[in-house]
């Protein structure tokens, strides 16, 4: 019998384990690097002088935040932050931020990212971007709230200890006990296995977000600042950390929006911020359905049905096994089933080796015939077994 979530939810497809993914893209505005061109304003803010060193501006807007010394990854965090406080504050309803250290692309590009986010989804308070100054010694940003300060909380909000220890029995339950991570040996730590390769084990680091859907630049903040705090505490060392479950249980009845809008910002995000080669963004879902390879799902997503597919006929394990195509989407299915709406941010250079070491084809192929196959444990248990996890308490 099918658990209520999955009675419960819609596909596009027939099959209740795979789904059409929607594309979403985030187009980036060019930023035009000419000489003489040495700023671009949007037309609230077409007032501002266009070429401005770094201490006339200063001394010109006394009221601007500094934001020195920040990369992409903590400069990314900064803005999400101003954007979600802003929402919030009552005694000031505008901010300009001034980020000497980043390129004029970086502040175009969250521009463009955070206007697709209030084009496409419906926030409680939206702010915008009033302006962009893009000199190359002082970019900054200006941000107004519009309309009045939010008072909304969230009365479901979930202990972040509560979210951590189902996660945790989930990462036992799948990555350890039934090895669908190879490199996952414990609920704290990962990383195993691949140390003569140059990979330490790290910390596994579990966060809980309880903004709501309506809240998304709350979301983005607090995950922005989650990957941040990864960075900065390096791979090695007592405190080093592998990779991030950032869980957000108030969007677990959403799987659309998840892996999509979500998803499409923080994939879009990771570009802007210039991170392609520190941070990978990996979807889980307690509603999560295999790609069925009639759309581009977008990075973080797992291999299409008839990829899986393709796996299992060159395998020679699973002669024995008439796995339908329902059941190729169910064993790709339960590998991201989470107890809440996660976010797996991992390191991409490790994860780079990860998939050197391992043989992709064969670890899928072993890890659908673990969970779906005839001799494996089946969706009907799997379903008990997930449920389980979402009603733990302390």
């Amino acid at each position: 019998m099918a658990s209520e979530m999955e009675q419960s939810h819609h596909h596009t497809s027939s099959c209740p384990f795979s789904k059409s993914f929607p594309r979403y893209r985030i187009d980036f505005t060019p930023v035009r690097q000419k000489e003489n061109e040495s700023s671009f304003s949007l037309p609230f803010f077409s007032g501002m002088a266009s070429a401005m060193e770094k201490s006339k501006f200063r001394q010109q807007y006394k009221n601007a935040i500094w934001l020195e010394k920040k990369d992409g990854v903590e400069a990314f965090a900064s803005l999400w932050r101003a954007v979600a406080d802003l929402t919030t504050c009552e005694s000031t309803k505008s901010i300009l931020l001034s980020f000497p250290d980043c390129n004029k692309r970086l502040l175009q590009r969250f521009s463009d990212i955070l206007d697709w986010l209030n084009r496409e989804h419906s926030v409680e308070t939206p702010v915008r971007v009033e302006a962009i100054i893009l000199d190359e010694s002082t970019p900054a940003i200006q941000l107004t709230r519009i309309g009045k300060a939010s008072q909304l909380v969230n009365e479901n909000s979930v202990d972040p200890s509560i979210v951590t220890k189902r996660t945790q029995a989930w990462v036992k339950r799948i990555l350890v006990n039934l090895s669908v991570c190879p490199f996952t040996k414990s609920i704290t730590k990962s990383g195993q296995g691949l140390g003569d390769l140059g990979v330490p084990v790290g910390r596994i680091t579990y966060d809980t977000c309880n903004a709501l859907p309506s809240q998304m630049y709350n979301l983005m903040a607090e995950a922005w600042e989650s990957i941040h705090k990864m960075l900065q505490a390096g791979p090695f060392g007592k405190n080093g950390v592998s990779s991030i479950l950032f869980a957000a249980p108030a969007f677990d009845d959403d799987f659309e929006l998840w892996s999509g809008p979500v998803f499409a910002m923080l994939e879009a995000g990771v570009v802007a911020a210039g991170a392609e080669k520190e941070v990978g963004v990996v979807c889980f879902h307690p509603r999560y359905a295999t790609p069925d390879g009639k759309s581009w799902p977008g990075f973080g997503q797992m291999h299409s049905v008839p990829r899986l597919q393709k796996w299992l006929a060159e395998s020679d394990s699973c002669h024995e096994d008439c796995l339908t195509e329902e059941d190729v989407a169910a064993g790709g299915a339960w590998q991201r089933r989470t107890p809440h709406a996660t976010i797996n941010v991992l390191r991409a250079d490790q994860l780079e080796i990860a998939e050197k070491r391992r043989a992709t084809g064969n670890l899928y192929t072993e890890n659908i015939l673990k969970l779906v196959g005839s001799n494996g444990i089946g969706s009907d248990q799997l379903a008990v077994d997930l449920e389980r996890e979402r009603r733990l308490t302390l």
